[in-house]
């Protein structure tokens, strides 16, 4: 436990500066949403475990809000749709296309339409396609020229959007390899978002502490599923 604390040899960890500072914009950014619950929504979004996390969260945290007689503002995607909540769907986190539909559909699904729109990106490994995806068309909408991009955006998108990249490794170790079919790469993604990051801090965060290797290679069910859920909790029902 204590390298989810303190970071993996000199990374940082959950209560390094800059991981309580990126917490602490993205909870703000949470607090104007959930001011305006009637017409925000908060998009939590990822694949495999990621995407299961983001079930769980969306669902206790709208149960919360139903709770106080507020709207339920809180949706989650996940890679594969719900069949894969049960079981893997083969390839899902590799269409980052896809994950563009589906928040537009979402959306345009919202019986209201939203005025703000706050999205979380859950990737352990700065590699998910399917994030990649809809990081870039959330910049596209509300990077650094926001209001030219909003104009050619779908009709169905609200007017401010928030982003954020969760994942567990620096920026510079994000997978680097071209994404078939796509124009570019996670690195590139994640590059970007560090620049918008940069110029507009409020808007734009990204949240990676480094809490190390699994204890089994691959299992993200492990030490990154719960810092994700520390995470999560903490910046939004804290």
């Amino acid at each position: 436990t204590r390298k989810f604390f303190n970071g993996w040899r000199d990374q940082p960890g959950l209560l390094d500066h800059s991981t309580l500072s990126a917490a602490e914009r993205l909870s703000d950014a949470a607090t104007e949403c959930l001011l305006h619950s009637q017409n925000s929504l908060i998009i939590i979004a990822g694949a495999g475990t990621s995407g299961r996390l983001a079930y769980l969260c969306a669902h206790e945290f709208n149960r919360v809000l139903v709770s106080i007689g507020l709207p339920q503002c809180f949706r989650y995607l996940i890679a594969g749709g719900d069949a894969a909540l049960v079981r893997p769907v083969e390839g899902a986190e590799d269409d980052p296309v896809k994950g563009v539909e589906e928040i537009e559909a979402l959306c345009a699904s919202a019986p209201v339409r939203p005025q703000r729109i706050l999205y979380v990106g859950i990737t352990c490994g700065m590699s998910a396609p399917y994030v990649a995806g809809q990081l870039d068309f959330m910049m596209n909408l509300y990077g650094s020229d926001a209001s030219a991009a909003s104009s050619r955006g779908p009709a169905d998108m609200p007017p401010e959007g928030y982003a954020c990249l969760m994942g567990f490794n620096p920026v510079e170790l994000a997978r680097k390899v071209h994404i078939e079919g796509w124009r570019g790469s996670f690195s590139d993604v994640a590059l970007r978002l560090e620049q918008q990051q940069t110029a507009h801090p409020d808007r734009f965060i990204i949240l990676n502490p480094v809490v190390g290797p699994e204890p089994v290679t691959g299992s993200t069910r492990m030490k990154s599923g719960t810092t994700t859920k520390i995470l999560l909790d903490t910046c939004f029902a804290a």
